[in-house]
């Protein structure tokens, strides 16, 4: 699985202000072009496109058999250096500051320190936010590329989520002690395709992998639908764990249902994972009211690796 600790393939088209349309035109012709990160400055005569993962990997294979994937006018760019590709660049305007409202509150009444501090990905309108301040916990990093869930987000806790986390760099990724994730669930879900980590959504799980690995956190909590046990005959689930046992992380897995504490049936499957084996054999997960059945069953009984489970020292 090379690479997984580097996250998606991302990079971005440089270009001089001349060859701007030309460039964009070609990646909008493959649905390549990152729409919702502007356009901005690389250097003082040259203009930075980003692109999405497909054309990113696309573009990292020119020269090769995947030449044929580039739209003609942009192969042709390239090949006369009048642009050039830049891989893994990646490019994320600062973080909001809090709202008035939010930095008013806080002013006159200070956060006593935190119990703990963690970071969310894929942070949608703040669920896991909403249980972990409650805990004592300070949220010092969160993503969200949806445009209304971010607004609701920012609505909900008074400071807005950083967009795309494809675009962070990984200098901008503060220390944190927990790394939550309710990754997206489209490409693993029975209503979808199931193309898995195959899809470009699917392969969003490896942004995970990249913020874990820069940062170390002692642990993560990631949430997904239960399909993902079944997709590609598990094939899936398998390298999501083995990404992270390779990560220096011990995996554990639980399927839940929160048909007990909400009026639906809302089956969810949540790993956990440690960094610290120890940490990982004394964790217990929590247990829920029975509803219409078992509310939830765990899946084995000590830790879910590949191999013997255990990452490298």
């Amino acid at each position: 699985m090379p690479g997984a600790a580097s996250g998606v393939a991302v990079g971005a088209v440089v270009a001089p202000k001349r060859h701007l349309q030309t460039v964009i035109k070609a990646l909008d012709e493959r649905q390549w072009r990152k729409k919702r990160t502007k356009v901005h400055e690389y250097d003082c005569e040259h203009l930075a496109v980003a692109v999405a993962p497909e054309g990113a990997r696309a573009l990292d294979a020119f020269g090769s058999d995947a030449e044929s994937l580039v739209p003609a006018p942009l192969a042709a760019l390239l090949r006369d250096g009048a642009v050039r590709w830049a891989t893994g660049h990646r490019h994320v305007s600062a973080a909001a500051a809090p709202s008035p409202a939010a930095a008013a509150a806080a002013a006159a009444s200070p956060a006593p320190p935190p119990r703990f501090r963690y970071a969310e990905l894929f942070a949608g309108v703040g669920g896991f936010r909403l249980a972990l301040d409650g805990l004592g916990g300070r949220c010092v990093f969160a993503s969200e590329i949806d445009p209304c869930a971010a607004a609701t987000y920012e609505r909900n806790f008074g400071d807005a989520p950083l967009g795309d986390i494809t675009e962070v760099p990984d200098e901008d990724l503060p220390a944190h002690d927990l790394l939550t994730a309710g990754f997206p669930c489209q490409s693993f879900s029975r209503s979808g395709e199931q193309r898995g980590l195959g899809d470009a959504r699917g392969d969003l799980f490896f942004e995970i992998v990249r913020v874990a690995s820069r940062c170390r956190p002692a642990a993560l909590l990631l949430e997904n639908v239960p399909n993902l046990l079944r997709v590609d005959n598990g094939h899936a689930l398998h390298i999501i764990v083995h990404a992270l046992t390779r990560a220096g992380y011990h995996c554990r897995l639980q399927l839940a249902n929160a048909a007990a504490l909400v009026p639906q049936h809302r089956e969810r499957l949540y790993l956990a994972a440690f960094r610290d084996a120890a940490a990982a054999a004394a964790f217990r997960w929590p247990s829920l009211p029975a509803a219409r059945g078992a509310a939830h069953r765990a899946l084995g009984s000590g830790t879910v690796g590949v191999g013997d489970g255990c990452p490298p020292s």
